[in-house]
């Protein structure tokens, strides 16, 4: 496997929020099954992260942190549902 491909599908449990924003725009570009390995296992580290953080208990106070974490994680959820449509959207020439 290229080190490009390695980087490209490497999203696991220890992958942050940041990592499938970093990834997504080259995945654009990659071969349509390592464009798709990339979108699933991205989808899956969000929904392990996502029960670590409904596991845990928090006080009001506390709670914040979480409920912002959840916030971009449903919006990084929406954004991966949407990329393949961004890998079909016919591309401008540039100018």
């Amino acid at each position: 496997m290229s080190d490009r491909k390695t980087r490209l599908v490497t999203v696991d449990a220890n992958s942050t929020a940041e990592d499938p924003v970093r990834q997504g725009p080259l995945a654009l570009d990659a071969e349509q099954a390592d464009f798709d390995e990339f979108v699933q296992r991205a989808l899956a580290m969000l929904r392990l992260q996502h029960g670590r953080r409904a596991a845990g208990h928090h006080s009001p106070a506390e709670a914040a942190r979480p409920a912002f974490d959840q916030e971009i994680t449903h919006a990084l959820a929406v954004w991966l549902h949407q990329l393949p449509a961004q890998r079909a959207a016919p591309r401008r020439p540039s100018a």
